[in-house]
């Protein structure tokens, strides 16, 4: 379900993500207000997570949160848009693990030039081997 459609539904809402994140207070779901980056934001600052913990956890809790059916059509169009918000999330993902180990790559070569060209030298003999027995 993607967000716009349980910030329209806030006060219904409350009540699944009050099974949740129990310590929040009254006073802090009305100040929250449907805000998800809001409710990020209390969560960690409740619960003492990282940032990335919370927004996780709200990540999990949107996708997992299902509101009083309204039909059949109502449901597949949920659905639809809870798998596209998926997908988008996996993509997201997807992206920053890639940035994160290129980044990684590129501090050890900087860091340790001679053993990464040994590895790209052995990672080379290995592939000429492989592809040459066929």
């Amino acid at each position: 379900m993607n967000w716009d459609q349980i910030e329209g539904n806030w006060k219904q809402a409350v009540g699944k993500a009050k099974e949740k994140w129990g310590r929040l207070t009254d006073d802090q779901w009305t100040e929250i207000g449907g805000s998800k980056d809001r409710l990020v934001g209390k969560i960690q600052e409740v619960y003492g997570t990282t940032r990335d913990e919370a927004e996780r956890q709200v990540t999990d809790w949107q996708y997992t949160y299902e509101p009083v059916a309204g039909g059949y059509a109502a449901n597949a169009a949920a659905a639809v848009s809870s798998a596209a918000d998926s997908a988008a999330d996996w993509w997201y993902e997807t992206r920053r693990t890639v940035n994160r180990s290129a980044e990684t790559v590129s501090t050890m070569v900087e860091e340790r030039p001679l053993f990464a060209i040994g590895c790209a030298v052995g990672i080379g003999l290995i592939l000429g081997l492989a592809l040459g027995r066929r």
